[in-house]
């Protein structure tokens, strides 16, 4: 059984927020793959880039930015599960 997250990758502008891309990432990928998208967001300076982490529970999600960064000690919400 596969566990993964749903990650949304997106901006926010001046009244709403658009989701640019969405992706399955495996879990144990995914505390890497959001620091590696946030330092991207960081170098190129965008300022209002996220990345929202979705779980088994879909209405109960993380959102992470540039005020709030991902860290490998960081707990996320119980995965997604699909059997291969």
């Amino acid at each position: 059984m596969e566990k993964y997250y749903t990650l949304q990758i997106g901006y926010s502008g001046a009244d709403i927020s658009d989701i640019a891309t969405i992706i399955d990432v495996e879990a144990s990928k995914t505390h890497w793959l959001v620091g590696i998208i946030l330092n991207g967001f960081e170098k190129q300076d965008v300022t209002t880039g996220f990345v929202k982490v979705i779980g088994k529970d879909e209405r109960n999600w993380e959102t992470f930015d540039r005020r709030r960064p991902i860290s490998y000690g960081t707990d996320l919400r119980e995965p997604k599960t699909r059997d291969d």
